[in-house]
């Protein structure tokens, strides 16, 4: 009997100490399987949200919109008095400088690249009720728009001082259009915002 006993006291112990061991090995075994299923899960969250960025819109820095990139647009500030100056120190005809819109001397242009500040100087050239006015019988052009590029690209070159613009469609085709009231406004305005600081062309 004395022996039996050792053996079942000797049995229970191992078993005690078979549960001591697997205990913690199946504890660490859990934990690192959960551990790479989460490294997996995070990889995988980590690529979707990366294709998603890719395949969507795309917005232009600083536009906090969701808006598609439309055609480019460029604004500048003209020379519209050069012209008046030469021909008073010597006949003509005179060669545009290098660097003009149209034969007038560009002084700065803006790239615009916030597609919302964009999109406004695009509806104003496209808007009809911004022209249909009365014109001065002048041209000192302050103000051009550049909308889109090759053939496509409409120029701009707008006196607000006289309230008309030469509109130049595929290459060198002129179309004057004299400025309404409200496109005078609208045209200062975008003029004021792209060049802060500078003085307004319609004064």
């Amino acid at each position: 009997m004395q022996g039996s006993t050792e053996v079942r006291t000797t049995r229970r112990g191992l078993a005690r100490g078979i549960d001591a061991v697997r205990g913690p090995t199946l504890s660490a075994t859990i934990a690192v399987m959960c551990r790479s299923f989460s490294s997996s899960l995070i990889v995988w969250l980590v690529a979707a949200w990366g294709c998603s960025r890719a395949s969507g819109p795309q917005v232009a820095p600083g536009s906090g919109n969701t808006q598609t990139a439309g055609p480019t647009v460029r604004v500048y500030q003209l020379d519209g008095f050069y012209y008046d100056r030469l021909s008073q120190e010597q006949d003509g005809p005179f060669d545009p400088p290098a660097n003009s819109l149209r034969r007038w001397p560009v002084l700065e242009e803006t790239l615009v690249t916030d597609e919302r500040f964009a999109a406004e100087f695009r509806a104003a050239v496209d808007d009809p009720s911004n022209f249909g006015g009365n014109a001065s019988d002048c041209f000192w052009p302050g103000m051009g728009i550049a909308v889109g590029d090759g053939v496509d690209r409409i120029d701009l070159v707008i006196c607000l001082q006289c309230n008309l613009a030469n509109q130049y469609k595929k290459g060198n085709v002129l179309e004057q259009r004299p400025l309404s009231e409200r496109g005078r406004q609208e045209f200062a305005r975008l003029y004021t915002a792209a060049f802060p600081g500078q003085p307004n062309p319609s004064r």
